[in-house]
C-alpha cells in the first residue's frame, strides 16, 4: 500500500501566497465597491467591473439610471462600453488603456466624452484599476466613471478669461506693465525688522538701498502700448534697455513709489518723465496697483499713459491766458466778460473808466442796466441772432455813465462755445466813440449844405481825374522806360569800351585777349537784343509786321526751346519740364512759326528771370478744335491788381525786383502783340508768391484730327506711371516705350506726393519709381502705394545701384531694380516679366 505524498514546504508557501492575493483582491474589491457606495446614489457616478478573460462588464446597482438625462443603457460587452463613447475618443481611450497595460501600470485615468448619438456635450473620468495574475497577464479592470462636465466647462471658462485677459492686456491703447514685486516687499520688511519706519529719510540718507529696490522688481510682461510709447521693436529690447529709459525724475519718482509701498499703500499714482529708446523725453501719468496677499506672491500692474501733449497743450493754455490777462487788463478799449445772464462776470480799467462804475460794482448789474433805454430792443435783437448764428457782432450803441451821462459805444460782441456747443459766455470790446459821434452830427450838417453842389462837380471830377491818372501813369512809364533804356545801352557799352582799352596793351597775354574778346562780343550781342526789342515794339505798333504762316511740327519746336532752355533752368537749380497731348505724328499744325517760338521764348526768359526756386513747365493742350499752349512756373507771382498793366509797353515788376531784373519792360508787351498777329488770345493766372501761369489759345490751327489719336490712346490698354522729376530722363524713357512698347500709354509723376496720388486715382500695371526725388523720395512713395495697392508692381530706377540701395528698395516694398543709365534691352525684359499678356 503506498504511502501519500507530502507536499513541500515550499509548495505550501506558493499556495499560501496565491490564496493571498486572491484575499487582498476581494478585499480590494469589496473596498472599493464599499467606499463609493454613499456616492453612487447622490452624484453622477457609476462603478464597474471588467473581466477580461471572460470580457463581460458587471456596473453597479442602478447604473443605467445614474446618467438617466443622456439616455445611456450600459451592456455587459466591450462593444456595448465603446457605443457610448464620443466618436473621436475611442482611440485615445483604447490607446490609454493599452500604454498602461503595458506598463504594467496598476492605476489607470482616462477622459472621455459620451457618443454624439447620446448627447450634445458630456464629459465622463473612468479612474481605474488594473489587477494582473502571476505571469503580469491583466485579468480584471475595476473602475468608476464620473460626470466631469462641469469641470471641464469651469476649466474652459478659465482658459477663455485667462484669453480674454491676455487679449485686453497686449491690445490696450493704454501701455501696461506687469510687474512681480515679492522680492521688493521682502526687502522692505527685512529693514522694517531692522527697525526702519520713515522710509523717505532712510532712501536719502542709503542712495544705494534705493538702487537695491529697483532690482528686487521684475518686469514679467509689456503691451504693445508699452512698445510703441517707448519707440521699442520688441519686449526684448525694451526690457534689455530699461536702464535707457530713466531720468534722473524717474528715480524720484521711484522712491516715492517705493516709500508707498513700504507704508502699506497697495495703489500709487503720480506724474513723472521718461525716455524713449531713441532718446526723446516724454512726460507721463502712472498708476500703480498691487495686488499683495503674502509675502510669497505680490502681483502689480502698471499703467503709464503719454501725457506729453495735454502737458504743452495745459503749457500753452496757461500762457495763452496770462497773456489774455495782461492785454485785457492793459487795453486801452473797453473790455468786459459777460455771462449767461448779461451779468458782468469780469471788466477792465478802460471799461470802468469809461462807463464810471468800479469792477466790483458792475458785479451786480447786467449789461442791459448800462444800456440806453431806446438802445435796449436792438441790442436784445442783435445778441438772440449772435447766440443762434454763434458769430460775433458790431454795433454802434448809447450807453449811461453812473452819473447819469450819455455816451456811445462802437461794441463788439463775440460768444464764447465750449466743445458741445454750450454758451459759456461773451467778450464784449467797447470803443468809446462819443466825440466821433458829435463830430459826425455837425459834419452831417455841413455835408447837407455842400451835396447839392459837389453832386455837380461830381462827374467832372471823375473825369479829371482819371484823365490826370492816364497822363501821369503815361507819362511816368516813358519816364521809366527812359532811364532803363539808358542803363541797358550803358551796361554793355561800358564793358565794350572798358575792354577794347585793355585790348591795346602789349602786355596782354593770349588768354586774358580771349577773354576779353568773348565779354565784347556778348555785351554786343546784349545790345543788339536791346536794339531788336525797341525795332519790334514799333514794328508792332505800326503794323508793319506780316504773318507768315506755314505747316510745322509743334512737338518738334517745344522739344527744339526745351533743349535750348534746359541747361539754364539747370544752371539755376531749377526744374523743367515738357507737357504735349499729342504724338509726334499728329501734332502738325498751321500758324507762324516763327512768332510762335518768339512768344514762348520771351515766356520762358520771363520764368527763368522771376523762378527762384522749383520748377517751369511748358506744354499744350486739345481741347476740341482748340490749341492751348502754356508756361507756368513756382516763382514770385504777380499781383492781381497789376495784371490789367502787365502787358503794357514799358512795364516791368515793382520796386526792387525791378531794379534787381534789369529789362526795358518791353517783353510781355511784344508776348501780347505777337499773339494777337497770330489772332489768338493770352491770360495770366498768377498771386503773388503763387507762381505765374500764361496760357496762349490759338483757335482752328489743328492740322490732323487729334481725336483719332484719341481712339488710339484709349486702344492702349497697357497704363504705366513713371515717376521721375528730370524732364530729360523722363523724355528719353518716353521715347525709349515708344520704340520698344507702342501699345503703352505713359503718365508722368515729378515727385512722389504725386506718384501716390496717382496711384491712388488710377490703376497701373506698372510704377517706374525714381528713387531721389523732391519733396517725397521713391521709398517714401513706394511704401505707402503698397499699403494701398500690396499688388501693385513697383520697379525702382536710380543713378544708386550698391547692394544696400537695392536692399533698401526691396524693404520698401519695390518688386524689381533698374539701375541708370536705362537699357532698351533691361526695359524689355522687365516688360516681359511684369507686363499681362
Amino acid at each position: 500500500m503506498t504511502q501519500p505524498q507530502h507536499q513541500s514546504t515550499s509548495d505550501l508557501l506558493k499556495e499560501l501566497d496565491v490564496l493571498r492575493k486572491q484575499v487582498a483582491s476581494l478585499n480590494q474589491e469589496m473596498h472599493f465597491f464599499g467606499k463609493y457606495h454613499n456616492i453612487l446614489s447622490n452624484e453622477k457616478i457609476v462603478a464597474f467591473e471588467w473581466d477580461f478573460n471572460e470580457n463581460i462588464i458587471d456596473w453597479s446597482e442602478g447604473a443605467d439610471h445614474v446618467f438617466v438625462t443622456s439616455g445611456i443603457s450600459f451592456g455587459k460587452t466591450k462593444e456595448s462600453l465603446l457605443q457610448c463613447i464620443h466618436q473621436e475618443d475611442i482611440p485615445h481611450f483604447v490607446d490609454k488603456l493599452s500604454e498602461c497595460i503595458s506598463a504594467q501600470s496598476v492605476n489607470c485615468e482616462c477622459i472621455f466624452r459620451l457618443s454624439e448619438k447620446i448627447a450634445d456635450e458630456i464629459w465622463l473620468k473612468a479612474s481605474c484599476q488594473i489587477q494582473y495574475n502571476n505571469t503580469n497577464e491583466p485579468i480584471k479592470l475595476i473602475g468608476i466613471l464620473k460626470d466631469i462636465t462641469s469641470t471641464k466647462q469651469t476649466e474652459e471658462e478659465q482658459y477663455l478669461n485667462n484669453l480674454r485677459y491676455r487679449t485686453l492686456f497686449n491690445y490696450s491703447p493704454v501701455p501696461l506693465w506687469e510687474e512681480e514685486f515679492s522680492e521688493l516687499y521682502q526687502y522692505l520688511n527685512d529693514l522694517k525688522s531692522q527697525g526702519v519706519s520713515n522710509f523717505e529719510r532712510y532712501f536719502n540718507e542709503n542712495p544705494d538701498a534705493l538702487a537695491i529696490c529697483s532690482q528686487k522688481v521684475k518686469v514679467t510682461d509689456v503691451n504693445l502700448a508699452t512698445l510703441k510709447l517707448h519707440d521699442a521693436g520688441s519686449k526684448e529690447e525694451l526690457l534689455g534697455n530699461l536702464d535707457k529709459i530713466f531720468t534722473p525724475k524717474s528715480y524720484d519718482v521711484f522712491k516715492h513709489e517705493v516709500i508707498a509701498l513700504a507704508n502699506g499703500r497697495k495703489e500709487f499714482e503720480t506724474e513723472g518723465e521718461i525716455k524713449t529708446l531713441n532718446g526723446v523725453e516724454k512726460q507721463i501719468y502712472l498708476k500703480l496697483t498691487v495686488d499683495y496677499n503674502s509675502k510669497d506672491r505680490a502681483k502689480a500692474m502698471l499703467a503709464t499713459i503719454d501725457i506729453t501733449e495735454r502737458k504743452k497743450a495745459a503749457a500753452a493754455l496757461a500762457e495763452s491766458e496770462e497773456k489774455f490777462r495782461s492785454s485785457f487788463e492793459a487795453s486801452d478799449v473797453g473790455m468786459a466778460i459777460v455771462g449767461v445772464g448779461k451779468t458782468f462776470l469780469s471788466a477792465n480799467k478802460a471799461f470802468c473808466k469809461m462807463i464810471e462804475y468800479s469792477s466790483s460794482e458792475l458785479h451786480s448789474k447786467s449789461f442791459l442796466d448800462i444800456t440806453y433805454p431806446e438802445d435796449i430792443s436792438r441790442s436784445k435783437e442783435k445778441y438772440t441772432q449772435c447766440l443762434q448764428s454763434k458769430k460775433a457782432f458790431t454795433i454802434e450803441k448809447r450807453y449811461l455813465t453812473k452819473s447819469g451821462k450819455l455816451k456811445w459805444g462802437l461794441t463788439s460782441v463775440s460768444p464764447i462755445f465750449n466743445a458741445k456747443g454750450e454758451f459759456i459766455n461773451s467778450i464784449v470790446h467797447i470803443q468809446d466813440i462819443t466825440d466821433r459821434k458829435q463830430s459826425e452830427e455837425e459834419l452831417l450838417k455841413s455835408n447837407k449844405e455842400y451835396e447839392v453842389l459837389a453832386e455837380e462837380y461830381k462827374s467832372q471830377n471823375e473825369e479829371l481825374i482819371e484823365a490826370i491818372e492816364i497822363a501821369e501813369r503815361s507819362d511816368r512809364l516813358k519816364s521809366e522806360f527812359l532811364q532803363n533804356l539808358s542803363h541797358e545801352i550803358r551796361t554793355p557799352m561800358n564793358a565794350i569800351l572798358g575792354f577794347t582799352e585793355f585790348l591795346e596793351l602789349e602786355n596782354i597775354t593770349p588768354i586774358k585777349r580771349t577773354q576779353y574778346i568773348n565779354i565784347i562780343k556778348n555785351s554786343g550781342f546784349q545790345l543788339l537784343r536791346i536794339i531788336d526789342d525797341i525795332l519790334e515794339i514799333s514794328a508792332l505798333e505800326t503794323k508793319h509786321v506780316q504773318l507768315i504762316e506755314s505747316n510745322f511740327n509743334l512737338n518738334n519746336l517745344l522739344t527744339e526751346l526745351f533743349t535750348i532752355f534746359q541747361p539754364q533752368a539747370k544752371k539755376q537749380n531749377l526744374s523743367l519740364y515738357l507737357h504735349k497731348d499729342l504724338n509726334d505724328e499728329n501734332c502738325i499744325i498751321r500758324s507762324d512759326e516763327t512768332k510762335l517760338k518768339k512768344v514762348l521764348m520771351n515766356l520762358l526768359e520771363n520764368s527763368l528771370k522771376y523762378t527762384n526756386v522749383g520748377s517751369i513747365e511748358m506744354g499744350y493742350h486739345v481741347k476740341e478744335n482748340r490749341l492751348e499752349l502754356y508756361v507756368k512756373d513756382t516763382g514770385i507771382g504777380i499781383d492781381t491788381a497789376r495784371h490789367s498793366h502787365i502787358f503794357e509797353r514799358f512795364s516791368q515788376a515793382e520796386g526792387e525786383i525791378s531794379k534787381k531784373q534789369g529789362g526795358l519792360g518791353l517783353g510781355l508787351s511784344i508776348v501780347k502783340e505777337n499773339v494777337k498777329l497770330l489772332k489768338g488770345e493770352i491770360q495770366l493766372i498768377s498771386e503773388i508768391n503763387q507762381g505765374s501761369k500764361f496760357i496762349i489759345t490759338l483757335n482752328n490751327c489743328l492740322i490732323n484730327n487729334y481725336k483719332e489719336q484719341e481712339n488710339d490712346d484709349n486702344q492702349k490698354d497697357c497704363a504705366i506711371l513713371v515717376a521721375e522729376d528730370e524732364e530729360i530722363n523722363y523724355f528719353y524713357f518716353k521715347s525709349l516705350m515708344e520704340e520698344i512698347a507702342p501699345q503703352c500709354r505713359l503718365e508722368h509723376a515729378k515727385n512722389g506726393i504725386e506718384a501716390v496720388e496717382m496711384c491712388k486715382n488710377k490703376d497701373f500695371e506698372i510704377v517706374f519709381m525714381d528713387i531721389k526725388m523732391p519733396e517725397m523720395n521713391g521709398y517714401e512713395a513706394t511704401m505707402q502705394i503698397k499699403k494701398m495697392k500690396p499688388g501693385q508692381n513697383i520697379i525702382a530706377q536710380t543713378a544708386y545701384s550698391t547692394d544696400d540701395d537695392k536692399v533698401k528698395a526691396r524693404v520698401a516694398g519695390c518688386n524689381d531694380f533698374l539701375s541708370k543709365p536705362i537699357s532698351m534691352k533691361t526695359v524689355q525684359q522687365l516688360l516681359q516679366k511684369y507686363l499681362v499678356s
